[in-house]
């Protein structure tokens, strides 16, 4: 069976209609969205309500949001997290912090952010009469996409939790490059489907840091029983990140 997946960092609905009108255009079997809002006031502007406004304009898939952290923002606590949508019924979902406990702060107002909250979210998925593993990681932040401590505990937690299972997709923004030993740790589990192929997956136009040009942190993981037909990344201005996007076979 063929599917279609997407993965993107939505920047807290910043630029939410391109990217909606981009997930649409896709119209992808999975999406793996990290930096989602989920304010629950029906009255807060839509960037805040990101999690629900994006299930009514995908309402024929299921979904699923695992918080990372409460946000003091200008309209409140709202939570941010990660978030699946999938066309296969969702059997059961599972949060899991790589290290710092969910916590509440002000994230607008921190000058640095490598000690936030981070947690990968499983959703397994009913496919066919199997099951399909899913997993949407936003990883570790830093300054740089290098090995540290931090990131190497990210790793331990990722292959623990897809030790010996088959029928697997992550994805997400890893906050790291590819060529580290983090990243070689993950790939004794799963196979990287873009390895070394992609320079950056940010879009500088909202980027003025340099070293932003050859970050490639956004990723996607499979199990070594799904092969890969077609990838690619998408040069489109929907969000800080660039998107990625594959069609896969199990």
């Amino acid at each position: 069976m063929k599917l279609k997946i997407v993965t993107l960092n939505i920047w807290r609905g910043e630029i939410y209609k391109e990217a909606i009108k981009f997930l649409m255009q896709e119209n992808a079997d999975i999406i793996f969205l990290q930096e989602v809002y989920d304010g629950k006031d029906k009255n807060l502007p839509i960037p805040y309500r990101l999690y629900s406004f994006l299930s009514e304009m995908f309402p024929r898939h299921f979904s699923v949001f695992g918080a990372q952290f409460c946000d003091i923002t200008e309209y409140g606590n709202i939570e941010e997290g990660n978030a699946i949508f999938s066309r296969f019924p969702i059997i059961s979902s599972k949060n899991t912090f790589f290290d710092v406990p969910y916590s509440v702060f002000n994230n607008r107002l921190k000058e640095r952010f490598d000690d936030n909250p981070q947690a990968i979210l499983q959703a397994k998925l009913k496919f066919g009469e199997g099951i399909l593993n899913t997993f949407c990681v936003h990883g570790v932040w830093g300054f740089d996409g290098k090995d540290n401590e931090r990131r190497f505990t990210m790793a331990k937690v990722i292959k623990k939790e897809t030790a010996g299972v088959n029928n697997t997709i992550m994805a997400g923004d890893f906050n790291l490059v590819h060529n580290t030993q983090a990243v070689g740790q993950i790939e004794e589990n799963l196979t990287s489907v873009f390895r070394n192929e992609l320079v950056s997956t940010f879009n500088m136009k909202y980027k003025d840091n340099g070293g932003y040009a050859t970050a490639a942190v956004d990723m996607v993981f499979v199990s070594s029983n799904i092969s890969v037909l077609s990838k690619n990344c998408p040069q489109v201005d929907v969000s800080d990140h660039l998107p990625l996007v594959a069609t896969l076979e199990l």
